[in-house]
């Protein structure tokens, strides 16, 4: 009898997990490419993309390599789902006008990382998702960013110059030197102080949210994951599971009583003088009268949404664009020389400097480290440029592929700041460059994020001759985002005459 038992439920697992999706994903393969293999299809694929090219990416940003190719998607599996990645500007539209509406966040991966960002505008839906975005938002005003600039430069000049006086200047390891400087400017833009100072369990607080978030993403390539999904790890089964839960418990507990403490603090100045004279997002919430509809577990909830947001993926954006900028002698020197003008004519703006602006949208835009949306869950029907996409199927918006299409961008593979001086793109199409997500669900932070390259740039062009590493190769994994696998080390020379 038990075997029977046994038999009947291996039959069920196997129709679920490998003939019924295989069957969908034949379905769908039929309107581009794809690759299948149970369980962990998604998983394999990348890890042969990295093995053979150095890159896990590297099949969709070459798919549209064929100008003969009509395919629009990239068809694969991961569990029991299947997943569509669009891969053509023509299925952008009709993506980003679902988004929020027939389309939610799909949970299968994104369940887990939910333990730390709770209920922040990722994860928010509906009137939740829309009333947070509204009070949220004048946080990203122009007039409250220009503010910030200043203190994001005291930020920046503060964490070089204790570099230099450190001597700190070989290999230095840039993605994790902006990666302070990116966790300070979130910390200080959300509470009004970049909590340096302050350790928990031995780790400063960026470095405990690291932590945590790197464990999250390992929980999510074991194959209890894969087969159970979160319910396997609240089970609490393995010792590591346990304390890693037991640690992420403790930090929330411990950061929750420092967002109270300064949410006191400014709501008692508010209070005693009408205004709060630090500005920061804790304080416009509190003058907009907006912090009563939000509990301290949604402000912390928002606070990670907000760090991850604007550290890791602007910590990359902003090594990278260095990275490809001192692979090219006359890249580099037009960003010094432009650099070194910029601080003979005050009249100017960061704005205003041409070729620093094109090199950071040409690192968005062939390297972007959000140059893919949340993977999406159709909720109902859908028609994806004349295609039927049917409830359940999981959809990614792979900006990659249409940033690198040659029927768009000329050489499109190769890193080309001018493209974006000349003429070249002056007419591009409709989403032809979206390294923000588009459409009402677009990338809040994205002003902050250009502010904080901007500057950043600027004053590690100024205050360095920056050499990289020799005979570096660049390879690209994912992390929490598409990363180097191997450190960005650079040695740093000091300009003497720009240091102040």
């Amino acid at each position: 009898m038990i075997f029977y038992f046994i038999l009947i439920a291996l039959g069920i697992y196997c129709y679920y997990y490998l003939v019924k999706p295989f069957k969908i994903f034949n379905k769908y393969k039929k309107q581009g490419e794809g690759f299948f293999f149970p369980l962990i299809g998604e998983f394999l694929l990348q890890n042969s993309c990295f093995e053979k090219f150095g890159d896990v990416d590297y099949i969709y940003k070459h798919i549209n390599d064929n100008p003969a190719n009509q395919k629009k998607m990239f068809v694969e599996n991961i569990g029991k789902n299947i997943k569509i990645k669009l891969t053509s500007i023509d299925m952008m539209k009709d993506f980003y006008s679902y988004l929020g509406d027939k389309l939610t966040i799909d949970t299968f991966y994104t369940q887990n990382f939910k333990r730390i960002f709770g209920n922040g505008l990722i994860f928010s839906q509906g009137e939740r998702w829309k009333n947070m975005r509204k009070m949220f938002s004048p946080a990203f005003h122009f007039e409250y960013l220009k503010n910030l600039s200043s203190s994001i430069e005291k930020i920046v000049d503060n964490a070089l110059l204790e570099h230099i006086n450190q001597d700190e200047l070989q290999n230095v390891n840039i993605i994790n030197l902006i990666f302070d400087m990116t966790s300070q400017v979130v910390f200080f833009s959300f509470l009004g102080d970049n909590l340096q100072d302050i350790k928990f369990k031995g780790k400063s607080l960026a470095q405990a949210i690291t932590h945590i978030l790197s464990a999250l993403s390992n929980q999510v390539m074991e194959l209890g994951y894969l087969v159970f999904g979160a319910k396997y790890l609240k089970l609490g089964i393995f010792k590591q599971h346990r304390e890693l839960e037991n640690y992420l418990q403790e930090f929330k507990s411990f950061f929750l009583d420092i967002i109270k403490s300064k949410k006191e603090e400014l709501q008692k100045e508010f209070q005693e003088t009408g205004d709060i004279q630090q500005n920061c997002v804790l304080s416009i919430l509190i003058k907009e009268n907006n912090i009563q509809n939000l509990s301290d577990s949604d402000l912390l909830d928002n606070l990670m949404t907000f760090f991850i947001g604007g550290t890791d993926t602007t910590s990359h954006l902003i090594a990278m664009a260095i990275y490809y900028v001192c692979q090219n002698e006359h890249f580099y020197s037009m960003t010094q020389k432009e650099v070194d003008y910029y601080k003979q004519d005050k009249s100017k703006s960061m704005q205003d400097l041409p070729f620093m602006n094109a090199v950071i949208k040409e690192t968005l835009r062939i390297y972007g480290p959000g140059n893919k949306s949340f993977d999406q869950k159709v909720t109902e029907d859908i028609m994806i440029n004349n295609i039927k996409i049917e409830k359940d199927i999981v959809l990614t918006s792979y900006v990659n592929s249409v940033h690198r299409d040659p029927q768009i961008y000329k050489d499109p593979h190769t890193f080309r700041p001018q493209r974006w001086i000349n003429q070249e793109t002056n007419d591009l199409p409709s989403y032809a460059f979206i390294p923000f997500s588009s459409g009402k669900k677009n990338c809040i932070g994205q002003h902050l994020a250009m502010i904080e390259a901007r500057i950043i740039l600027f004053k590690f062009f100024d205050y360095f001759d920056i050499e990289p590493q020799k005979d570096y190769v660049l390879k690209i994994k994912y992390g929490l985002l598409p990363q180097p696998v191997n450190p960005l080390l650079f040695n740093l020379k000091t300009r003497q005459n720009n240091i102040d």
